[in-house]
């Protein structure tokens, strides 16, 4: 059961997520109306649907076009459709293995275009970085476009309910246990491995390209394009609940507002390493705030999970056909 996992203890952490996930999934669901889901659900507009999925088809091919520039800019060479085919295998392993993705992608473009597994690693991390940064601007702007929605929604339903938890000392307790034992793993592998000279050379090579690829960003040529780049993914990952909430006939009076609430609230529950692209988290969170929008929670479930099984669908599909094209040309390259 465990072989999938490189030890035990991931294959542990996995379970534990995955239970996490269906159980806050069950939670959610449990005592809903769900034949007022299923009405909600039978009226969807198909064709929103399908402009949705094309739309996210091609964020993720200018996502692709993105990191390509990165990986270049580090010096290495690759292709768009490489970096495509490398991409989605990434996310077809997430929805399994939360995080491993991007072991995957790094390792499929290392044997589609040679490009060290390193260089591609910082390259990635430095995606990671740009979009965490580019998820606060969102929050940032939906903040202050929507009226005041998204701060009601955190404080009643994250703020507060943490607040009263760490009121306890419990929390914080918890949380410096954690940082000192982290602590004391990380000066326990530094000492070790400055006794073992050769493991010391290899983390260096590995280091300094990971270097490489965290300097991308500053040697590559074409920067505005990279922010344009940047501006086309999001708003493709806006326009999928956006598009939901159109295809549910929901947007009456709060169309964007609404759109990005859900967005933003979403985006922030896809950040929680649960399996099946954050099950559970997405449902609960993306539900509750477009209460506050006057939905009702059987059309908030509707809309989350109509959003949520299109987006797992499509990376199911398209993931499947990447690992096609990826063994078609990992074949040719050899």
């Amino acid at each position: 059961m465990f072989g999938m996992f490189r030890t035990k203890r991931q294959g542990i952490i996995y379970f534990i997520f995955l239970g996490l996930g269906l159980g806050i999934t069950v939670y959610v669901f449990a005592g809903q109306d769900l034949g007022a889901i299923r009405a909600a659900l039978a009226e969807t507009h198909w064709g929103f649907v399908l402009l949705s999925l094309g739309l996210t088809l091609g964020g993720h091919w200018v996502r692709a076009m993105r990191w390509r520039q990165l990986v270049e800019g580090a010096g290495q060479q690759t292709t768009t459709a490489a970096a495509f085919w490398a991409m989605m295998n990434g996310y077809l392993v997430n929805l399994g293995v939360p995080r491993l993705g991007e072991v995957t992608r790094c390792a499929s473009l290392n044997r589609l275009s040679a490009v060290p597994v390193a260089t591609s690693g910082g390259t990635v991390v430095l995606e990671r970085v740009i979009d965490l940064l580019t998820l606060l601007i969102v929050l940032v702007l939906t903040f202050f476009s929507t009226q005041g929605q998204l701060r009601i929604f955190f404080e009643q339903d994250i703020v507060q309910p943490l607040s009263e938890k760490l009121v306890t000392g419990r929390w914080l307790l918890a949380a410096g246990l954690i940082f000192l034992v982290l602590s004391a793993v990380a000066v326990l592998l530094f000492l070790r491995l400055q006794t073992q000279q050769r493991a010391l050379v290899w983390l260096q090579n590995q280091l300094r390209e990971l270097r490489l690829g965290l300097l991308s960003l500053v040697k590559m040529p074409g920067k505005g394009r990279f922010l344009a780049y940047t501006v086309l993914i999001w708003v493709s990952y806006f326009s999928a609940p956006w598009l939901m909430l159109h295809a549910l006939g929901l947007v009456e009076g709060w169309g964007l507002e609404m759109g990005l609430v859900a967005f933003a609230v979403g985006s922030i529950a896809r950040t929680i390493p649960a399996p099946a692209g954050s099950m559970g988290p997405y449902h609960w969170l993306v539900s509750r705030s477009l209460l506050l929008f006057g939905l009702t929670e059987a059309q908030g479930l509707a809309l989350a999970t109509l959003n949520h099984a299109v987006q797992t669908l499509f990376y199911l599909l398209v993931g499947g056909i990447s690992f096609l094209a990826f063994a078609w040309l990992g074949r040719q390259s050899t």
